[in-house]
């Protein structure tokens, strides 16, 4: 079981998500699938990163961010496998359903997946981020006519669309049908791409 993605591993991978019943049952969760025998060759991937956090009273800790909130993200499982396993486990509520898709032959709802490629840019997003506002995920819809690509620092290499937004930039991407992601930039560290 892992909590990282690798290049090797994430080129033909699609990711069932997960809805936990808890933040808080996270480290829970991962470990109750280690340690079953069924469910232990799962790869796992928590979106989510160690921050230092300053309290009130300044002092200062090291605390778990976590850029999609009770989401995580299996893969190398089937879907009736994921159905099965929602009945043993007490931390997973459900795995998220795809509606617009026609059922099952079983009469089931299609669980949503997310493609390895957008999972691939999400981890690249979460690593680099340094600050809470970094990274945000949306329903909005955030087309637009030019793309940008990241050439330089942590985020080298990633893209999206581009969507300026008072004096911030964002570079937004799908996350398969769960939303948007939209990640800060440094615009000087970009090339901007118009595609029309």
């Amino acid at each position: 079981m892992t909590d990282n993605l690798t290049a090797e591993n994430a080129s033909t991978r699609t990711w069932f998500v997960a809805l936990l019943t808890h933040q808080k049952y996270t480290d829970s969760c991962v470990s109750f699938l280690e340690k079953n025998p069924a469910t232990a060759s799962w790869d796992v991937y928590i979106p989510r990163k160690k921050v230092l956090h300053v309290y009130p009273n300044r002092t200062k800790r090291k605390v778990d961010r976590y850029f999609i909130p009770r989401m995580l993200f299996v893969s190398g499982i089937s879907e009736n496998d994921a159905y099965e396993h929602v009945r043993h486990n007490p931390y997973i509520e459900l795995f998220l359903p795809e509606r617009a898709l026609p059922r099952t032959a079983a009469g089931r709802l299609q669980l949503a997946q997310v493609p390895d490629r957008d999972l691939e840019r999400l981890r690249q997003a979460v690593e680099a981020a340094a600050a809470e506002d970094d990274i945000e995920i949306t329903k909005e819809n955030l087309t637009s006519d030019s793309v940008i690509e990241v050439c330089d620092g942590h985020l080298a290499g990633l893209y999206g669309n581009y969507v300026n937004d008072a004096d911030n930039h964002f570079l937004c991407f799908a996350l398969g049908r769960l939303g948007n992601i939209k990640v800060k930039v440094d615009i000087k560290r970009c090339i901007l791409h118009k595609e029309k």
